[in-house]
């Protein structure tokens, strides 16, 4: 599973295209249609688009839903990418989703308490690569990092 592959497109809507009378431009994924955001300019909704896209797919891990693989873009469409930390915690969350183990038979392979493993896939807790790796490995699985031009 590649690390790209939480690279979404998103489409910029002119807001005045919905409403005559709104300024700025509104985000949607289709990969992801509760991503729904806004911004005051192209740049704005950008960097708007990529904290939406953050937050689903944090809600997607926590909820433990799967996290669809991004479409090929159309026309028109910009590629939004996850923060390397944020990659990380959802090829962890995909990778335990395709072994068909929970946090809590994960936690008990690791010999951790369940919180350990729910604070490590939590947004806000930083990244631990030699951490992320031995969890990985437990699953079959090692971490691999990718260089992408930035989009």
């Amino acid at each position: 599973m590649r690390a790209d592959r939480f690279r979404h497109p998103a489409r910029l809507t002119s807001a005045s295209e919905i409403a005559a009378d709104d300024k700025g431009f509104v985000v949607t994924f289709r990969d992801l249609p509760e991503a729904i955001t806004q911004g005051e300019d192209v740049q704005d909704a950008l960097v708007m688009a990529a904290d939406c896209l953050e937050e689903a797919v944090w809600i997607r891990i926590k909820l433990g839903e799967p996290i669809p693989a991004p479409s090929d873009p159309e026309p028109g469409e910009h590629l939004v990418s996850l923060s390397a930390a944020m990659s990380a915690k959802a090829l962890l969350a995909c990778a335990m989703r395709d072994a068909g183990i929970d946090r809590p038979q994960l936690a008990t392979r690791l010999g951790w308490p369940e919180d350990r493993l729910r604070r490590m896939l939590h947004p806000d807790t930083p990244v631990d690569l030699p951490e992320f790796e031995r969890v990985l490995a437990v699953l079959g699985k090692r971490l691999a990092l990718d260089l992408n031009d930035a989009a």
